[in-house]
């Protein structure tokens, strides 16, 4: 199943065409980056009812979306620590800090209530996390849309050699 991050990466325009040699016949479809994909949808009413619903829902999807840049760009508005923009040493130990404080809460869920975590509190700490990721992310001049986007072609490769399994950076 394609994510709706995925559809706003590819997807240009939702367009409502007539089809070729026919006055009665109507496609609806999606020009992407990938090339152009139609499907038939009989009148222009119902092409033209279909392309608004897709546009709509696809309009819907991506406002919910809160792209890694967008989220990159509001962690920065919150930062302070000293020599920001110079400063990895301080993010690396922050991140550090944040995971231990994860670590720490699934630990006593464990010890205290059978394993079962506080999803709220958890959430917090996870967040806690992120913004120690995307402020790495910022020191070493990258976006985390770069970083994700890295990792998800190293994952990808590595499935592909039937390596995902094992250790070592270099599978």
């Amino acid at each position: 199943m394609t994510s709706g991050q995925e559809l706003s990466n590819k997807i240009i325009e939702v367009v409502c065409v007539p089809a070729e040699n026919s006055g009665t016949e109507w496609w609806i479809g999606l020009n992407t980056h990938n090339g152009f994909w139609d499907t038939s949808c009989g009148s222009q009413k119902i092409a033209e009812t279909c392309a608004n619903r897709a546009r709509d829902e696809l309009a819907t999807i991506i406002d919910k979306l809160l792209p890694m840049n967008t989220y990159q760009d509001l962690a920065k508005q919150t930062a302070v620590y000293p020599d920001i923009g110079r400063n990895l040493i301080y993010t690396i130990l922050g991140l550090v800090g944040e995971s231990g404080e994860l670590a720490e809460k699934m630990k006593k869920a464990i010890r205290d209530n059978g394993g079962n975590v506080d999803t709220e509190t958890m959430v917090k700490e996870l967040g806690d996390v992120l913004w120690y990721v995307a402020m790495i992310a910022s020191e070493l001049g990258l976006t985390l849309q770069e970083v994700a986007q890295k990792n998800v072609d190293k994952l990808r490769d590595r499935r592909k050699r039937n390596v995902l399994h094992g250790s070592g950076d270099n599978r």
